[in-house]
């Protein structure tokens, strides 16, 4: 059993006026921390870290409610040259702030997960992303935490499932697409999976996204034991 369902070391959670200004700020967007392992799907996969490691299927994921960011990033023939990110409790800043890059920016949002089970567990990473489907993922994610403050504020992160979506493009052929399925909510410092409330599943139509813009890295598997 784990000691903690929600292990978020040294990240404290606002007021709940906060949060939830800052969510419905960050889900009326309209889509057009360094040194922190990255969560990105890959060819369909979830993987996250410099090597590549290949996220256990089935894993359970805290979400953060207090860690969702948005701003910018601009890439540059595949490197990342400008990023520029603030909680969803302040204005994402205007294009007149950005410093000047040899690209354009485009939009990014990003949120902090940390698994709760199997061969992850006690990993905290970073999921980010500037594509419409990764965004999308993100707001939807928002919008379900919005939906739980009002029903029970005490219980506000989300234990979710990575899920993966597809789509055939006219260019690109099969385009992956993120989800992030709650499967229960939890209190910041829930002791253990069987105080979070379970969420009632429903089916819902995914929807289709762009492909992100970044570089793809190759994929290293996880020595399994």
């Amino acid at each position: 059993m784990s000691k903690s369902v929600a292990p978020f070391k040294g990240i404290s959670l606002p007021a709940t006026t906060d949060l939830v200004s800052g969510l419905r700020t960050l889900t009326n967007e309209k889509p057009t921390q360094g040194g922190m392992p990255l969560l990105r799907l890959v060819d369909g996969e979830w993987v996250y870290g410099a090597d590549n490691i290949q996220v256990e299927e089935a894993s359970v994921w805290a979400v953060h409610p207090g860690s969702f960011q948005h701003g910018y990033c601009a890439w540059d023939d595949g490197v990342l040259v400008g990023e520029v990110m603030v909680p969803v409790s302040q204005p994402r800043p205007s294009h007149s702030e950005l410093p000047a890059v040899p690209c354009q920016w485009q939009e990014q949002m990003s949120v902090l997960l940390a698994c709760t089970s199997g061969e992850d567990k006690g990993t905290t990473v970073l999921y980010k992303n500037s594509s419409l489907g990764g965004r999308n993922a993100i707001t939807e994610l928002a919008q379900k935490i919005l939906a739980q403050a009002e029903k029970d504020p005490s219980k506000l992160v989300p234990l979710v499932t990575l899920g993966v979506g597809n789509y055939k493009h006219k260019k690109y052929g099969k385009v992956y697409t993120p989800s992030f399925d709650v499967t229960s909510f939890a209190a910041i410092d829930a002791s253990s999976a069987e105080d979070a409330e379970p969420v009632e599943p429903k089916k819902a139509a995914r929807k289709t996204a762009k492909p992100a813009v970044e570089e793809a890295p190759v994929r290293t598997r996880r020595a399994r034991r």
